[in-house]
């Protein structure tokens, strides 16, 4: 009897067990899956903003322009050499590689290398066998040696404040006795800006834009060409355009419709 009872409450139990796994798999094919929607509250970003901080002594010093006079160059006396055949191609290659700025050049009467610092002060400085010298203490541009002298343009550089002359002046700096002469204030002509400076066997040229009017969103330039004769003290005009680099009697330049040609001077 005990073990009928045994029996009986095993199978109970079993089946228990197996009526609850079938309420549960029927309840699971059955039920509807609830979906719950949780609002959460909008992510608030702080973005930095970064504002240009403005360093006023910075500001300041930049804004204050050094006063530039005339002065005297260096004097050494420069020994002179066989003209180098290949002087002549290299200055002209430099000058108009460098778009007409001539900011280097070699004296062929000297092997004398002379530059703008245009990394330090915008001055003339030389170089002599390896050596290099200040020659000049004015901002410059346009070198030209010729006959044991150098000319050149003044050029503010919009970092200084000329004095007694103007951007575009030509001047003559001789090494022999450390002479700086003016030549002609070229700077002073009325409305004149983009001076370039040219130098020949008999004559300094030197040409100038004068803005004149806008056209179609450019401004249009009138272009100006003199020519002053050594010994002279007032310029004529120049109808060859000797400021144009070119080759000889030859320049390229753009015509009215943007056309690049061919001009013989």
């Amino acid at each position: 009897m005990k073990k009928w009872y045994f029996y009986l409450c095993v199978g109970a139990v079993v089946l228990g067990m197996i009526g609850c796994a079938t309420e549960g798999n029927s309840t699971d094919k059955t039920r509807t899956p609830t979906v719950e929607i949780i609002e959460e509250e909008p992510i608030i970003t702080q973005v930095a903003i970064f504002q240009k901080r403005e360093d006023k002594s910075f500001k300041e010093e930049n804004s204050i322009k050094k006063v530039i006079t005339k002065t005297e160059g260096l004097c050494e006396v420069l020994e002179q050499l066989e003209p180098l055949e290949s002087s002549y191609q290299y200055n002209s290659f430099n000058r108009m590689a460098s778009e007409d700025d001539s900011l280097f050049c070699l004296d062929e009467s000297t092997g004398v290398i002379y530059f703008v610092n245009q990394t330090k002060d915008n001055f003339l400085y030389r170089i002599k066998n390896g050596e290099v010298a200040l020659a000049v203490a004015m901002p410059v541009k346009e070198i030209y040696p010729y006959q044991g002298s150098i000319y050149f343009m003044v050029d503010s550089y919009n970092q200084y404040e000329l004095q007694g002359m103007q951007s575009g002046d030509i001047y003559c700096y001789t090494p022999a006795s450390g002479t700086v002469e003016l030549v002609y204030a070229a700077g002073s002509m009325e409305n004149s800006e983009k001076h370039e400076l040219g130098v020949g066997e008999s004559s300094v040229y030197f040409s100038y834009l004068v803005r004149e009017r806008e056209e179609k969103g450019e401004t249009v330039y009138s272009v100006n060409d003199y020519q002053l004769p050594f010994g002279e003290t007032e310029p004529v005009l120049d109808e060859k355009s000797m400021t144009t680099s070119g080759w000889n009697d030859y320049y390229f330049t753009r015509n009215y419709k943007k056309m690049i040609a061919l001009i013989n001077r």
